[in-house]
Parts: C-alpha cells; structure tokens; sequence
C-alpha cells in the first residue's frame, strides 16, 4: 500500500490508526472510551493526531495530511463518516475505505460496488486473434516492453485507443498484449456505469483504484456510450479525462473512433490504434479459418459468402455459431451447415440499422421475368456479373490499389412510369441474394440546412456495414439539376448534391436510382454514373408477352382474352398492365367466374381514365359494349 500510493511515514501511521477497529474490536472500544463517546468506535482526527504524536517527533497539520488533495483523501484510502454531523475538521471521524480493508487484510476480490461493470479477463490462449492481428499486437507489445521496470511498472502511462467496427476483436486483442506481457487485464464497461446507481465518476475512480490495486492494465469497454453525444455526459467526460490523469495505468480505450475528447485531452501517451474491416483475402481466410470446426455441407460456398458480407471477425463467428444451431433445429443427430443456414445467419447479422430512412423490399422476380428490349436485358446481366466477379478483378488481378475510391457499381434507371424500373432493381437483389432497401426520400430530403447530409450519412454508413442494395426511387427529387446560386439556399442544394455523389463513389456496395424525369437530372451527375439504362415503353410484342405473364397459373381465365387486341390497342407500360389485370381479378372473383374480356375492358378503362389518356368508342371496337353501352 506505502509503495503503491507512495504514502509517507506519517500517512501510514494516519492509516493504521484508523485502520486499527477493523483488525481488533477491543481497539475500538479503547476509541469510544478516549473519545468518552460509547458510540464514537472510529477516532476522530483530534484523536489521531494525539495518538500520532505519542510515537512520532514529526509534528504536521492535520489539514495538510487529510487535505483533499493529499494521497489518503485523493484515492480515497480514508474517509470521514458520513453520519458525523461535526463541521469541525478534528472532530471527524475517520475510517478506512472498506475495499482499502480488504485489500490489506489479503482479499483479492474486486470491489462488489462495482458490480456487472467489471470483472478480470481471462489467461486463455487465442490463437486466433494473434495471427489476425499480429502487426499491431507485435508493436503494442514491443512498444510497452521499452518502458517497463525490472519491477514491472511502467516508466510512462499509456492510452491505446482501439477503434474499430463492432466485432473487429479489440478487445480479444488488449486481452492478447497483456496475456503476451504478462500483464493482468480488469475490463470495465463504460456503458453499464452510467447507468450505475454510483455516479459515473464513483464508478470510474473505484475501477481505476481497483486496476492500481492488483494491479492491472485497463480495458474500457463501450467507450461510444460516452463520446458520442458530449452534449449529454459533459461532466462525465471532464470526470473521465481528470480520473485518467491521476492513476498511471496501462489503458485500453475501445470504441468505433478515436473521439476529439481524447485526443484533446492532454495525453502524452496517447497511441490510435485503428481495426479495419478485412479485406476480400483476408475476409476469406477468415471465414475458412474459423468454420474448420462446423460441420457443413459440401455445398456450402465460403468464398461467395465471404464477398457479399463484409463483416468484421466477430460477426463471422456469430454468424456461424448462428448456422451451427440452426443446422441443430433441423437435423439435431446429423447437423451440417447448409449454404441456406449460412445465408440465413449472415443477413441476421447483417446491421440494417436504417430506421425510418427506408423500406426493406422483398425481391419478388428475377431478369427471366422481365420482359424488356434485349439491349436492357444484357446490359441488366452484366451489372449481375460485374458484382458476382469483383472478387477476381479486384482482388486476384489487383484492381483495389488502382481504385482508391469508386469500386462501388452505380445505376441509373430511367424511364416513364410503369416500365419496370422497381422490378429491375428488385431482380438485380434476387439474382445477388441481397438485400434491397428502398429509400424513403420524404424521410431524407430536409429543409434544413444540413439535415439531408446528416440523413444520407446515416444511410450510407448502415449499408457499409450491411451490404445491402441502396434503391433511390423518384430520384430527381434529390438528384435534380443544380441550380444558378442567386441565393444561400440554391448554395445549400447544389452541396446536397455534391456530397450524395461523394458518399455514393465512396460506397464500395451497389447504389440504383430510377427516375420518371431524365430531363430534369443534373447533367454532372450522369456524367459520374457507371452505367444509365433507358426502360422505354414496350412494344405491341413486348406488351403481349406482358399481358400474358400478369396471370399466376392459378388463377382461372377464359378463351376469350385477346392479347392481341389489348397489345395493340393500348399502349400500357407492365405496371398499368399489373393494375388492370388485377382490378379484373377482382370483378371476376366477386362474380365467381373466371377473368375474361368482361372483366379486362372496364379495368381498362379505368386505369386510362386514372392516367389521363383520353379514349374513344374507337379504341374499345368490338368490345365496346363491354363498358355497358355508356359514352367511353
């Protein structure tokens, strides 16, 4: 205790003093009876005073030994008693802090106020972390080593600040320097002491007594539930800083950045340490490596699911722990890992965290149901392909270094309305297997200035971390010419448009926008699209084949619906087609016949009345006096 705080001779008799009514309760009797108080078992500081000098020629001020700002009172060695009702410093009482006992009659134990908020890592090897991440354990530890003692101590003190996504194994890696040093690891998790009963800062400064104590580096877990929003926890940041300068601990501060807070704070031993996400060779290595030990079907694809999810170390454990027990719900005497529990679990652990930004479209088609001129269809394919094979020209041929930015596949669908744009981008996510959210443009475009930037970073940075599809619909709505600045707010739109753009070139994962209105697109943004394709009106054979694949097989239909006739005579995109085939469902099913020509007129009729196209007796012919004899 003298060597760990450094305390002085005088100190540590102060300290044994009131340390005595722990040890023997015949001292504290002796306490009541020179106090001449039975319920007075602690000494007051008068009384320690005298008893200090009864064995010590040295003669110091009580106020300067149990100043606030001395060692005993600074960690918190002794306390006054609470219920001491004195304002007088000599007539408080003193005793010991309770973890202080502890610790010098030999428990070991961690200090039970802290709870949950803290516990010991374990010794145990992890071999996995160690080739993961060897260069930076290799350099943390070799850094450390330069300043340690022959006793073990640290000449300097040391902040590492892990940054790094969820699952990037920063913690597992501190664990891994201290285990390599030899060096005890006490976890403290930021998240659960602020919502401790104790203060933030009580909590904070018995954990870091605690890691001084035993003593051990220190790992703080969770440290985002503190920096992120400083507006919240500015005491608890200024607590934070002020604990860190007082104990010289070997600290590990891990979160999902580097936060200004600590970098602003004055720290000399301040080291940034930051956890990429692994790249397409080591990502599969990964997966290889930790799914050794499932058992998994031979059809199971690794490397495909190591290209579509790009997650962290952690992630891909979960997610094969995930499969492993969905393989076990299936089949518990032969569980093996299908490629369907696999995608299963990966789209579970997918962060789809883009809350009211945007829909989550369930793919319902794939490119064989869609019916477009066959320059469409091809250019469509390719777009599937350049994703399904970017692992070999980036990767294998070594396209990533001569792309620092722009490895993203950005789309552009234009066309009028009904043509098939949704369902293309929809296709494009069933043949992937991926996941397509649709972007809710009501939600992101803002009239205040910077919140549109603010909703499209937050898009943006889920998707990275989800790999999903970004569908932008109506997209001139933010994609609009760029305007002559004549004002701040014409300023204000032309930078919307410019950081979109950067956020969707620095996007490594697909992004599709479609639109009603080219004209009305900024030129420059077309200009910076990869690949633009034009969804025209079909054709009178491209709307036969249409009208015909509107009807499931399930559904009963008469001989005599002329797909010829309706091809030729209205000139629908699939979508208006879509509504009235099922708007003549409907009659058909409330008459309990099958769908025929009856049904199909009047549907046509109304869907060319909703969209504002004139018709005439002419264009219904024959079938006329389908619409019930009335002016058409």
């Amino acid at each position: 205790m003298t060597q760990l705080f450094r305390l002085s001779d005088i100190e540590q008799s102060i300290l044994m003093i009131a340390m005595a009514p722990e040890l023997n309760i015949e001292y504290a009797r002796q306490y009541a009876d020179l106090q001449d108080d039975a319920t007075r078992t602690k000494p007051c500081v008068e009384l320690a005073m005298q008893l200090l000098r009864t064995f010590r020629t040295a003669r110091m001020p009580a106020q300067a030994i149990l100043d606030p700002s001395a060692k005993l009172m600074k960690f918190r060695l002794l306390r006054f008693q609470e219920s001491d009702p004195s304002h007088w410093l000599l007539s408080k009482s003193l005793y010991v802090d309770s973890q202080i006992v502890n610790y010098l009659i030999g428990i070991e134990q961690l200090d039970g106020r802290l709870g949950a908020a803290a516990y010991f890592a374990d010794r145990l090897p992890d071999p996995d972390t160690d080739w993961l991440h060897e260069r930076h354990l290799g350099r943390m530890q070799k850094l450390i080593r330069s300043q340690l003692t022959a006793s073990g101590a640290l000449n300097r003190k040391f902040m590492f600040v892990f940054s790094g996504e969820a699952g990037s194994w920063k913690r597992r890696s501190a664990e891994a320097v201290c285990r390599e040093l030899g060096i005890s690891l006490l976890l403290g998790d930021v998240a659960k002491m602020l919502q401790h009963p104790m203060t933030f800062a009580d909590c904070l400064f018995l954990l870091c007594r605690e890691a001084h104590l035993h003593p051990a580096a220190l790992c703080l877990l969770h440290s985002d539930s503190l920096f992120a929003h400083p507006d919240r926890h500015p005491k608890e940041i200024a607590a934070f800083l002020d604990t860190m300068d007082l104990f010289p601990n070997l600290t590990f501060v891990l979160g999902t950045r580097s936060w200004p807070a600590l970098k602003s704070s004055g720290n000399e031993g301040l080291v940034d340490v930051e956890f990429e996400l692994p790249g397409p060779e080591l990502r599969r290595s990964l997966w290889n490596r930790l799914a050794a030990l499932v058992p998994m079907e031979e059809r199971v694809d690794l490397e495909a699911v190591a290209d579509k999810f790009r997650f962290t170390p952690g992630r891909i454990q979960h997610a094969l722990n995930m499969a492993r027990n969905l393989a076990l719900w299936r089949d518990p005497d032969h569980a093996r890992v299908s490629m369907k529990d696999l995608q299963a679990s990966c789209h579970a652990q997918s962060n789809h965290n883009l809350g009211q930004l945007a829909d989550h479209l369930t793919p319902a088609g794939t490119l064989h149901d869609l019916i477009l001129p066959p320059d469409q269809n091809k250019r469509l394919q390719e777009i599937i392909d350049q994703v399904k094979y970017r692992s070999v020209v980036h990767g294998e041929w070594g396209f990533r270094k001569k792309l620092s930015r722009g490895r993203g596949v950005n789309i552009l669908l234009h066309g009028p309305p009904g043509t098939g744009k949704t369902m293309a981008a929809e296709a494009i996510a069933n043949e992937l297997e991926m996941d397509l959210y649709r972007i809710n443009l009501a939600q992101v475009v803002s009239k205040y200035i910077g919140e549109t930037e603010k909703n499209l970073h937050a898009i943006f940075q889920a998707a990275e971390e989800s790999y999903a599809i970004l569908f932008f619909d109506e997209a001139d709505a933010l994609f609009g010419k760029r305007t002559e600045v004549k004002d701040a707010l014409d300023r204000h739109a032309n930078t919307e448009i410019a950081f979109l753009l950067q956020k969707m070139e620095e996007y490594d994962g697909i992004t599709i926008l479609a639109t009603n209105l080219f004209h009305n697109m900024d030129a420059a943004f077309i200009r910076r699209v990869q690949h633009c394709i034009e969804f025209p009106i079909p054709n009178d054979s491209q709307r036969r084949e249409i009208w015909k694949a509107m009807f499931p097989e399930e559904a009963p239909r008469r001989e005599n619906i002329d797909y010829e006739f309706l091809a030729r005579q209205f000139k629908m995109a699939g979508g208006h087609i879509k509504n009235v085939v099922l708007s003549a469902a409907f009659l058909a099913a409330k008459e309990g016949r099958s769908i025929g020509m009856e049904h199909l007129i009047p549907s046509v009729k109304r869907e060319m009345d909703k969209t504002g196209k004139l018709t005439s007796k002419e264009d219904f012919g024959a079938y006329y006096a389908l619409l019930g004899g009335g002016e058409p």
